[in-house]
């Protein structure tokens, strides 16, 4: 793996860690995201309740993902936790982690078409790219929908050419994603007819909706970002409320779902 983050990590980050070596009661690991660090992991942050051994837990040469709990750049003191991190964080962790190497790959076969040394080209562009993304993977992923991101970072035409083939091939562009929760009330004795006429407003904008039972339903919006995608919401919403608002005896309320993860 290149890739390294510049600094020292914060509290509260979590990260990559390789175990160095154990003691009878902590649990040394080097920083793979840092270039150089080491971090301390005492036996009460392995894992809740009574450990007898740290090596049921953990051992040499293992990757595992940790949260910074104290850090000071000072005296480069790292102390982490591995039993504070929850499965969500780990699965994001994880996530992060793989499409890195798919960015890694990528910047690997542009420089043999380069003819260039790999981490020649990848230092090249991480220097310039990583000052505003946490990941190159994160810049490439922008850079599908808006090629003037090459030139701003200044590298060179020949070489975000060869990028810019790569990363369409390998490299699906993010979807954005916004979820509401629509309550529609009615006291009209036609309140299906009602429904049907909101419904058929909201196949004709595009949106995916289903009924989550209790007069509340989930309409679904995507779009390639979340400006654009905003102002849909707002059109769609504007516009079913104008229909509702023209009967009696009915209201409608809308409420942004984040109960689902991205």
């Amino acid at each position: 793996m290149l890739y390294k983050r510049q600094g020292f990590p914060e509290e509260g980050e979590i990260l990559l860690c390789t175990v160095d070596r154990i003691t009878y009661n902590s649990v040394f690991v080097k920083l793979d995201e840092y270039e150089n660090l080491e971090g301390i992991i005492h036996i009460s942050e392995i894992s809740p309740g009574r450990i007898r051994n740290l090596r049921d837990y953990v051992r040499e040469g293992k990757k595992i993902i940790c949260k910074v709990l104290r850090a000071d750049p000072k005296t480069q003191h790292i102390e982490l936790s591995l039993r504070r991190v929850n499965e969500h964080q780990k699965a994001i962790k994880n996530n992060e982690l793989k499409q890195e190497i798919v960015a890694e790959k990528v910047i690997e076969l542009a420089a043999s078409r380069l003819k260039i040394d790999t981490k020649k080209l990848y230092d090249s562009i991480a220097s310039k790219v990583l000052k505003d993304y946490n990941y190159i993977f994160d810049f490439f992923s922008e850079a599908i929908k808006d090629n003037s991101l090459f030139n701003k970072y200044k590298i060179p035409k020949k070489t975000a050419e060869v990028l810019l083939e790569l990363i369409k091939d390998r490299i699906k562009p993010k979807e954005a994603v916004i979820d509401l929760i629509m309550s529609l009330e009615t006291y009209q004795s036609d309140g299906i007819g009602l429904i049907k006429k909101v419904f058929t407003k909201l196949k004709e904008d595009n949106v995916k909706t289903s009924y989550l039972g209790g007069c509340k339903y989930r309409i679904s919006f995507r779009g390639e970002n979340f400006k654009d995608l905003e102002k849909e919401v707002e059109r769609v919403k504007e516009k079913i409320t104008k229909i509702v608002s023209k009967i009696e005896y009915t209201k409608i309320e809308f409420k942004r779902d984040s109960s689902r993860k991205r």
